[in-house]
């Protein structure tokens, strides 16, 4: 929360709100980060169906069909989507000074398969920039979002994030495969996700090997089957 804190506090002194950063100089204390988990079933359904505006609707699925990181996903305008090519452009980032036209890292630039799901919003989305916003705007509207639909809840933007990286392993989607498709610099981020995972949520062999043989394209459509399934139950 230290670096969400510094980037609300820089928001607030370029709307002269406040004159100086007060959490400029501080260190994170040591400490055992609480494990993140994916998505259970019923957050899962009540994340997809909820009542919310348009935008915050938008981020939401945005945030759980790309697994983009959420100052990957404000930094996004309606040209990153393209439909008839079926994939994503992830080339820009937005920080606490700005839009910038460069990732987090040199892997954060990258193509993401589009799933089924977002095609609802083909020729729905405002010209130019999706979210008028900064990286920390973007944090606080995800998160009223959540707390619109839970109330009180630990959720944050950042699980979005951990369930789709669980999302593709659970459709039999290769490490490699995904550290490119998360924007992973190391593997060992991309796998450090699967340390909480177990039996129950081993791929399913037929699925893996379907995968093998369809185009790159869907393994994101694969990826959703079982989220998408929720929402009918």
């Amino acid at each position: 929360w230290l670096s969400d804190l510094k980037s609300i506090s820089t928001l607030c002194i370029q709307h002269r709100w406040m004159s100086f950063n007060p959490f400029n100089g501080l260190k994170r204390l040591p400490h055992k980060p609480k494990p993140k988990r994916d998505f259970t079933d019923e957050e899962t359904k009540r994340i997809l169906t909820a009542e919310l505006s348009d935008q915050e609707r938008l981020m939401l699925d945005i945030l759980y069909f790309t697994g983009c990181r959420i100052s990957e996903g404000v930094a996004l305008d309606a040209s990153d989507f393209h439909w008839d090519d079926g994939y994503l452009s992830i080339t820009k980032t937005m920080t606490a000074t700005g839009l910038q036209y460069e990732t987090k890292t040199k892997s954060g630039m990258r193509v993401i398969p589009l799933a089924r799901y977002l095609y609802k919003y083909r020729n729905r989305l405002p010209d130019g920039r999706l979210f008028n916003m900064s990286q920390a705007s973007g944090i606080i509207k995800a998160k009223k979002a959540l707390t619109k639909i839970f109330g009180e809840t630990d959720l944050t933007a950042h699980y979005f994030r951990h369930n789709f990286a669980s999302m593709l392993y659970k459709a039999g989607v290769d490490p490699k495969a995904s550290q490119y498709i998360l924007g992973h610099a190391d593997i060992s981020t991309t796998l450090a996700i699967y340390t909480h995972i177990g039996f129950e949520d081993l791929p399913d062999i037929d699925l893996v090997v379907k995968r093998k043989s369809e185009p790159r394209r869907k393994v994101i459509e694969m990826a959703e089957i079982r989220h998408l399934q929720v929402i009918n139950s």
